[in-house]
């Protein structure tokens, strides 16, 4: 004798087809909001930077000595984004070249050069720019972005060095 009161029979929902279905469902969802979190976790570290950015922006620049005493009392972290002000000569023998950078998806390379400073007895390195690898592989190229002779005051900021 059948049993049919008009009750819908859910037998189908134990099939390991669609319970494989609902738990991928369930792990989407569970990846979605950690992914949202991870968001706004990432946009607050933005706001943040911003805000140091800004704040030390405001302040006044620092000579060589100064960022070297500070960066000394709470480390390259705590005097990042801090303006530097130096004059000196450039060192353009032990100038580098540091390949495989991009400008607006052109190739190039950023140009390193020291700089030594007058008032004290620092050498820092300064990014002075990006030139395009068709500049760098012309044979008059290199002149076109050598350092100036003489003393030149240079400001920047203080930046951590990259590690690979």
């Amino acid at each position: 004798m059948a049993h049919d009161d008009g009750a819908v029979s859910y037998r189908f929902a134990l099939r390991p087809l669609w319970i494989l279905s609902h738990l991928f469902v369930l792990a989407c969802i569970v990846g979605m909001f950690r992914a949202g979190f991870w968001q706004l976790d990432r946009l607050h570290q933005r706001q943040e930077l911003n805000a140091t950015v800004a704040a030390r922006a405001t302040e006044p620049p620092l000579t060589l000595d100064g960022a070297a005493a500070l960066v000394d009392a709470v480390g390259v972290e705590g005097a990042d984004f801090r303006t530097v002000e130096a004059t000196g000569r450039y060192l353009s023998d032990e100038q580098v070249l540091v390949r495989n950078r991009s400008q607006n998806g052109s190739p190039g390379y950023w140009v390193l050069t020291p700089l030594a400073d007058d008032a004290s007895d620092h050498v820092v390195t300064v990014n002075r720019g990006w030139v395009p690898i068709e500049l760098v592989e012309r044979p008059d190229g290199a002149e076109l972005y050598a350092p100036p002779d003489g003393p030149v005051t240079v400001a920047g900021y203080v930046r951590a060095t990259e590690e690979r």
